[in-house]
């Protein structure tokens, strides 16, 4: 649904700005030059002073940071399919400190990026949620079938 308000939009902007098929669009000149918009926006500064370059690598340390957060709270307080079935309250206690652990060390990463970067915390999810809308995120492929 945005993603057709913003085709309509764009439109309108373009009609709007006297852009007809006997006029050329603005990036016509860019594809004189053989670069298409996106290889020309690639490096633009846009937000915060920093090119989509930079914002797209913070945007990959910081999910990095978060996999790597979660990964070591799992490690030291790992989920025990007993204790789940055996001792509620052991799991219980697990968890509660797994999600402690889990949140210190990545409010300790979301506070090395800012001081790397030079921007502040609204900035830096500002980026994160940048690089989730364009995709910079590498997930984990999830299996195909469960058996």
């Amino acid at each position: 649904m945005s993603k057709r308000i913003s085709y309509l939009v764009i439109t309108l902007l373009l009609l709007s700005a006297g852009c007809t098929s006997k006029t050329p669009a603005p990036n016509a000149a860019l594809q004189e030059q053989g670069q298409s918009p996106a290889q020309a926006n690639t490096d633009a500064p846009e937000k915060f002073g920093l090119l989509e370059s930079t914002r797209k690598q913070i945007a990959e340390e910081s999910f990095k940071a978060f996999q790597d957060s979660y990964r070591s709270a799992q490690q030291k307080y790992p989920t025990q399919i007993t204790d789940i079935i055996k001792n509620r309250q052991r799991y219980q206690e697990m968890s509660r400190k797994r999600e402690e652990m889990s949140r210190s060390l990545w409010q300790n990463s979301i506070q090395e990026l800012t001081t790397k970067y030079n921007l502040t915390r609204l900035q830096l999810e500002e980026i994160r949620d940048e690089g989730v809308d364009k995709g910079w995120m590498k997930y984990p492929e999830l299996p195909t079938d469960y058996k």
